[in-house]
């Protein structure tokens, strides 16, 4: 018998699921807004959750409705109604303008202006009275996204609360937490922020009903451009949410009974954010480098990493993704151990000749950084690249609480605490009969399990953080640095960059936005060729 939750459920989404033209709820716009049309059904398409009422984010313009004292003020308000108007608010409000996205201030400056636009005539001239207050006034406002989501237990609304106050909206909350007379908790939460929310009184409607402007067309053209730049605010936000909220509903998956080693939300974030870079960098490089075949840009992968537990996990992702292990390998090993420069498990032609490597926000945790890029060059074959991403020197931002850069705080204001770097390798190898690719991921990370005297692994947060800033041993990297150690190691034809926009991130309670470096250099094509 479905539950109640999968009644209700079901009837949200046959509400929903029908053509564009046909749809129409109780919002101004009677439709779900665009700009988060998508995120709506990723989160419908995800098991106990679904959402009931939803705005992107929007400016407006509203005037107010009647007020309950107000009937003295003129005939204009005789025989109006006392529900609200269509899309507005008690006793007749009214919207004068509503968009979902940013307004063209240019657009409508060129053309009939904002005053215009939103129904307003000139401003009462100078020295005019002071407004009554009786009067209905009318607002231009910002209003972030809010979301209502209906959960089918605690759990999953733990969830939608975690993803929310993570992306930074911070008013969000739940209710209905207490059970139903079935024994059925279904909390509705609610995904919601007033910290970059605005409302500003522009105009009033006089005794005549007409709408007067109280600023002048230049003023009202700079809160459109303020509520513009609210609506970036709010795009990020919305991209921050929707990541937590799909990431802490697709865990690993781990093989066999025991569940994965739990992870700090902080080193999952820099950690997926590695990744995504790790890969990108791999194939534009190796693609505009000529070092993988065009014709065949199936890569197998090798990893290796000192964690068992990313090793599993990198393993795990793979099989769920549908890849076998002859095309998608890792190993436990340490590639960087001066005492064990060659590792037995890494013998062999299947770990050598790779035409790429790649290390992201790792390279800082390496004692020794030469002796790091000359063990990955080791590995590369003559003209094999290693790619690099980590953070610049002086390249921080501090966030204020809303997530936005404060300017003037340039400077290095954060400890990495993530602990590890992530290798990646692209392996070609040519045959007799046809030739094959091997992508060979190599993770060297900082070592991330110590023993107690008593033999213990240790694996307190406390104790992995205390670790973690114990293995930084370069926080970060200038241009000029970077390309000093790579050149000491061997490699030519070096190259650094920064990239223009800084990255937002938070980790033990800081929010900054910090400077990615990325540096690339190549083993000399004629090393290790055989002169014969």
């Amino acid at each position: 018998m479905a539950s109640r939750f999968e009644v209700r459920k079901q009837k949200i989404l046959e509400q929903i699921n029908v053509p564009d033209g046909e749809y129409h709820d109780l919002s101004p716009k009677g439709s779900i807004d665009a700009p988060i049309r998508e995120l709506i059904g990723e989160i419908n398409n995800i098991d106990g959750i679904v959402t009931t009422s939803s705005c992107s984010g929007r400016i407006s313009v509203f005037l107010e409705g009647r007020k309950a004292d107000n009937a003295s003020l003129g005939s204009a308000e005789e025989g109006e109604e006392s529900r609200a108007g269509p899309g507005g608010k008690g006793g007749g409000g009214t919207w004068l303008f509503i968009s979902h996205d940013p307004v063209a201030v240019s657009d409508v400056a060129a053309s009939q202006g904002f005053l215009s636009r939103f129904g307003l005539e000139e401003t009462a001239p100078a020295g005019a009275k002071a407004v009554d207050i009786k009067h209905r006034f009318i607002h231009l406002k910002f209003e972030p996204m809010i979301l209502h989501i209906l959960s089918a237990s605690l759990d999953h609304a733990q969830k939608l609360l975690n993803a929310g106050m993570g992306a930074g909206f911070r008013e969000s909350g739940a209710v209905s937490l207490g059970s139903s007379k079935a024994g059925e908790a279904n909390p509705v939460v609610a995904i919601r922020s007033t910290g970059y929310s605005f409302d500003s009184i522009i105009g009033y409607q006089d005794d005549e009903g007409r709408n007067i402007s109280l600023i002048s067309e230049e003023h009202l053209q700079t809160l459109v451009c303020i509520a513009n730049d609210r609506f970036k605010i709010n795009l990020e936000r919305i991209a921050r949410f929707r990541a937590q909220l799909l990431d802490s509903y697709n865990p690993v998956a781990i093989s066999g009974p025991s569940k994965p080693d739990w992870e700090d939300a902080d080193a999952r974030k820099q950690r997926k954010r590695a990744e995504g870079l790790a890969r990108q960098q791999a194939l534009q490089a190796a693609k505009l480098d000529g070092n993988v075949d065009r014709k065949d840009e199936s890569l197998d992968t090798l990893g290796v990493d000192v964690s068992p537990k990313m090793v599993e996990t990198y393993k795990s992702r793979a099989a769920g993704a549908g890849l076998s292990q002859d095309v998608v390998d890792a190993v436990v090993a340490d590639l960087f151990d001066k005492a064990d420069p060659e590792p037995a498990n890494l013998a062999g032609e299947r770990w050598r000749s790779f035409d790429l490597a790649t290390v992201g926000f790792g390279f800082h945790h390496f004692e020794d950084v030469v002796h790091a890029a000359r063990q990955l060059k080791e590995r590369l074959r003559p003209g094999g690249a290693l790619v690099i991403n980590d953070f610049l020197e002086g390249g921080d931002l501090l966030a204020d609480e809303n997530g936005d850069p404060v300017e003037g705080s340039d400077g290095n204001h954060a400890m990495h605490q993530h602990g590890h770097g992530h290798g990646h390798g692209h392996g070609h190898h040519s045959h007799e009969q046809g030739s094959g690719h091997k992508h060979g991921h190599a993770h060297d990370h900082a070592k991330e399990q110590r023993t107690t005297k008593d033999g213990d692994e240790t694996d307190s947060n406390s104790q992995l953080r205390k670790m973690m800033n114990d293995s930084v041993m370069v926080p970060h990297f200038t241009v000029d640095g970077v390309k000093q150690f790579f050149t000491a190691a061997g490699f030519t034809d070096v190259d650094v960059v920064t990239l223009k926009e800084r990255s937002y991130m938070e980790f033990a309670g800081k929010k900054l936005w910090r400077t990615i470096l990325i540096a690339k250099g190549k083993r000399p094509e004629n090393e290790g060729k055989s002169e014969l």
